[in-house]
């Protein structure tokens, strides 16, 4: 069991991890870890995160534990369906989904060995802006550089091929005999 629950007991929700103690293959003993989600929470503020950037800790169950922005609002929500379902068939991707707060993102998810899912998003416009005025003149400039080296490539191409179409046709030419 490596998932999110609370038990009522007035201490709130906690994350659990049992990791069986195993010797000559038999199970000794289940050693059970018991994380509040503000250390986990602890763990993400102390990333040096942009704003606009979420950052998650999931539970094997797809259920938030810890996330960046929001905190403990988003602590108990379940991922959405379609995180789901990549959850289920991939343990590392990179996706394209909706938030929680309903933001278009673009990120990438990994889970580790023990079930735990960490994901990382950033916001679709992020990637979609407009090119800033003060890199436009160097996109420009690249792409002109990028047509002439195109095109001097197809003149000198044109000169090797030249001559040796010439002397193509004429061992052809005196093949027939000419």
């Amino acid at each position: 069991v490596r998932a999110l629950y609370d038990d009522g007991d007035g201490v709130g929700p906690r994350a659990a991890v049992v990791q069986p103690v195993r010797r000559d293959g038999r199970t000794l003993l289940n050693l059970t870890l018991t994380i509040l989600p503000q250390e986990l929470q602890s763990l993400i503020d102390g990333q040096t995160l942009p704003a606009e950037a979420v950052a998650t800790i999931l539970d094997d169950r797809g259920v938030v534990v810890a996330r960046h922005p929001g905190g403990a609002d988003y602590v108990g929500r379940t991922a959405s369906p379609d995180m789901l379902a990549r959850f289920r068939i991939e343990n590392e991707a990179l996706f394209e989904s909706v938030s929680l707060d309903g933001m278009p993102t673009f990120g990438y998810f990994a889970t580790a060995p023990q079930g735990w899912i960490y994901l990382t998003a950033w916001p679709q416009e992020t990637y979609t802006r407009a090119i800033p005025a003060a890199v436009l003149p160097l996109v420009l400039s690249t792409l002109v550089l990028f047509a002439l080296a195109v095109g001097g490539a197809f003149w000198v191409a044109r000169g090797i091929a030249q001559p040796v179409l010439s002397l193509k046709a004429l061992a052809a030419r005196m093949r027939a005999g000419q």
